[in-house]
């Protein structure tokens, strides 16, 4: 695949919308259920459990909200603006974000644009001029759309634990992101 943006959506620790929610420990955690928002999230979340938390908790998919279903030793892998709704739901609550950064002391990108074959290189150029205006543009979105989230700071958020450009630092977590997949 090639990359054809120098932007991502990514974060340098704590993210806030990446997390498994639980109320038992992590030692104690039996089953896991995996959002079915995101394969790069249910990826993380299994390297973690396999080789930073050093569990085997058994990963069920599903493809529906199961969030409210949650008994003792379950815990759920919930992403993006849901998870700020489990923040005082669960005790025990794991940024993955902030657990890979503490693993690896690298950042983390959950997403990129990239396409499967090489583009002109006048596309890649003009794609990073329309994310770039986007991003700086953050601003705009949170004096807008603040009032729709009134129990979340969408500055702190958008600002401070979102971090957008794809510098080698996230480039290198990524090759070993995806090398921890193939190899498992």
């Amino acid at each position: 695949f090639n990359i054809i943006s120098d932007y991502c959506i990514g974060s340098n620790g704590q993210v806030d919308t990446v997390c498994l929610y639980s109320n038992v420990p992590l030692k104690e955690i039996e089953k896991i259920f995996l959002d079915f928002q995101s394969r790069t999230s249910v990826e993380l979340i299994k390297i973690l459990c396999r080789e930073y938390w050093n569990i085997k908790p058994v990963f069920v998919d599903l493809k529906e909200e199961y969030y409210n279903y949650i008994s003792k030793k379950e815990a759920a892998l919930i992403i993006g603006d849901r998870a700020f709704l489990f923040n005082k739901k669960y005790r025990y609550i794991y940024d993955l974000s902030y657990h890979w950064k503490e693993y690896t002391k690298l950042p983390f990108v959950f997403a990129c644009w990239f396409s499967n074959k090489n583009l002109d290189p006048s596309f890649s150029s003009d794609f990073n001029n329309i994310i770039k205006n986007g991003f700086q543009s953050i601003d705009d979105i949170i004096k807008n759309r603040q009032d729709d989230y009134p129990d979340i700071d969408l500055k702190d958020y958008l600002k401070n634990k979102i971090s957008y450009v794809l510098d080698e630092k996230k480039r290198k977590s990524m090759r070993i992101f995806l090398s921890k997949i193939n190899s498992s």
